[in-house]
């Protein structure tokens, strides 16, 4: 077998597990009680530097004004949708989490 032959079958294996490994996520997120999923959205969230999911919400809410003034933040859904949307770009997320986070970033 060749070299060329054995990264090829390599790099099929890592696909293979890292698809593996996503379908093994989402069944376990799939399966959460309620409860538990926003347990672990709370933790997400204080690893990014809030309190709460409704800091959270309060904080992209802002940050939504801020970028898009018109847009529509009456409900946690539009705000998280819009939100999103305007942070698809890291470093706009990052700009983000500068200003309304606690925690403080490396530069």
């Amino acid at each position: 077998m060749s070299i060329q032959t054995m990264k090829k079958e390599l790099l099929e294996l890592k696909r293979a597990a890292a698809l593996e490994n996503k379908n093994s996520e989402d069944y376990r997120i799939k399966n959460m009680t309620d409860e538990e999923l926003q347990d672990e959205i709370d933790r997400d969230l204080k690893k990014l530097g809030f309190k709460s999911q409704a800091d959270f919400i309060e904080a992209a809410k802002n940050f939504v004004l801020v970028h898009d003034p018109g847009a529509n933040v009456t409900h946690d859904y539009a705000i998280e949708k819009r939100f999103f949307e305007l942070t698809e770009d890291f470093k706009v997320f990052e700009e983000f989490l500068r200003k309304y986070s606690i925690l403080e970033l490396e530069q």
